[in-house]
């Protein structure tokens, strides 16, 4: 009994952790559509050069702990 309930517990935290991969994927794939569509706007000029660094650098910092999630994982 005890190794089943360890199994299902088992199975649950792989999911979760699957889960936790594949939303994190779909999020770095949105912030490339983003980070492009800022650049797109620098160059434009339709935002500041301020602007840009500010976003791009927040932008970039949740992407970079998104791969770590999934890089240990």
């Amino acid at each position: 009994m005890v190794e089943k309930t360890s199994d299902t517990a088992t199975k649950k935290e792989l999911s979760s952790h699957l889960k936790e991969i594949d939303e994190a994927e779909k999020r770095i794939k949105a912030l490339d559509k983003i980070i492009q569509s800022l650049y797109e706007g620098k160059v434009e000029e339709k935002i500041s050069e301020e602007r840009y660094l500010k976003l791009s650098e927040l932008y970039e910092n949740e992407q970079k702990e998104l791969t770590d999630i999934i890089t240990r994982q």
